[in-house]
């Protein structure tokens, strides 16, 4: 849900729509009328080996609707069976050095994926780390939560404005000078550590 009276959600919309094609971000595709946000979206969750130049038929798309109102809009997903990362990591107490690199791995690409396209997360948490399914193959797993996802601009390269979460954050965020990508680097540091220690 996002509030109009506290937030903009065009920008976080527009990184969906342009950036979203990997195949382990929940992404938002064939929009229509969208400045209005009066607009039906399909949320496109393919899975990995379709974004792999494989057969697209193994992969699965499910419609998705975006209403709004005079409040709020409401960006309903699919629902994702396996849960948070973060239950796993509480329910677990630990990974094994393998598979948290396995998870490591997927969500280190598709972090590089954003990068390359000048989007920064600003918010990669284990909250924010979905499993599509109940398996714990990481190749399951959706990074979401794009409501602190900014697009780099050409000028400096540099955002301004301080968004995280307390124990994610990366000292350059808090300082307030000005950081850029590498602010998402840190944050799966601390991912890291949480997953092993």
């Amino acid at each position: 849900v996002i509030d109009k009276n506290r937030k903009d959600c065009q920008e976080e919309v527009e990184i969906l729509l342009r950036w979203g094609h990997h195949p382990n971000i929940v992404t938002l595709r064939d929009v229509s009328t969208y400045p209005s946000l009066q607009y039906h979206i399909c949320v496109d969750l393919v899975w990995p080996m379709a974004g792999q130049g494989q057969n697209p038929d193994k992969g699965f798309y499910a419609q998705i609707q975006v209403y709004e109102d005079d409040r709020a809009v409401y960006l309903v997903m699919e629902l994702m069976r396996g849960g948070e990362l973060l239950d796993r990591i509480i329910r677990h107490k630990f990974f094994s050095e393998k598979e948290a690199s396995a998870i490591m791995q997927v969500v280190v690409s598709t972090v590089q994926y954003l990068h390359q396209h000048g989007v920064v997360h600003r918010d990669l948490k284990p909250a924010n780390i979905l499993y599509a399914s109940e398996t714990s193959n990481p190749e399951a797993l959706r990074i979401c939560d794009f409501g602190f996802a900014k697009q780099l601009r050409a000028e400096n390269g540099l955002l301004m404005t301080p968004c995280y979460t307390a124990n994610f954050v990366a000292p350059e965020v808090l300082k307030r000078q000005g950081y850029d990508a590498a602010c998402d680097i840190w944050s799966l540091g601390i991912l890291l550590y949480t997953m092993l220690a």
